[in-house]
């Protein structure tokens, strides 16, 4: 599995309406580094309907775009888009079509890119965020965490899909429990072996 940082080339700007972008090139777009904020830059003002909840910013419609290559030879593996967090109501699109969606702010999610890419070619990612007058605080808008692309094969652990407890321990022993959850993103059955290790830290210390 590979999983490595997305947060690099990314554009936003206002969400223009169908009409404005015929129009041609949509005017406010910033060439931004991921995690980014945007409403943080948007204008104050005393006049805002969301008032001194928000700190007087407004709210609005806001659409991240990134181009990538995709290689060839990812045609045989399992691509995914982890985002862990956009506020809000995310709407994710890949070469223009409808791939995911996520109403809420504050919770990770990931998209399985594969049915949507190009191999061999670049690829366009959007990502739709806004901004309601939907809370009590300043809440911000977009994407406000980091985000990751992961490329692993069909037959793989599920993101977070470890979990590692031990529900019986004293200073003597321990019972170590391991819960692993993989997916099969291939068109078969298939049968595989989960091997856990768990080594001790060289930097534990008693004390």
């Amino acid at each position: 599995m590979i999983r490595r940082s997305f947060n690099q080339d990314w554009f936003v700007g206002p969400k223009q309406s169908a009409f404005a972008s015929l129009a041609g090139a949509p005017s406010g777009i910033t060439p931004v580094t991921l995690p980014y904020d945007a409403l943080r830059d948007q204008p104050r003002s005393a006049d805002s309907l969301q008032g001194s909840h928000t700190a007087y910013y407004p709210g609005g419609h806001f659409e991240y775009t990134k181009t990538f290559d995709v290689p060839a030879e990812w045609r045989d593996k399992t691509v995914i888009l982890e985002f862990e967090g956009v506020y809000r109501d995310a709407m994710v699109y890949i070469n223009g079509e409808f791939a995911a969606q996520r109403p809420s702010g504050y919770a990770g999610f990931a998209v399985k890119a594969d049915p949507y890419l190009r191999y061999g070619q670049s690829n366009t990612i959007t990502v739709q965020a806004r901004a309601h007058e939907d809370s009590r605080w300043y809440t911000g808008a977009g994407i406000y965490r980091n985000t990751h692309i992961v490329v692993t094969d069909p037959v793989h652990v599920a993101l977070d899909g470890m979990r590692i407890t031990t529900p019986d321990i004293d200073s003597e022993r321990a019972v170590v429990a391991v819960t692993t959850t993989l997916e099969n993103d291939s068109r078969f059955t298939r049968t595989v072996r989960v091997e856990t290790r768990i080594f001790q830290s060289r930097f534990d210390r008693t004390f």
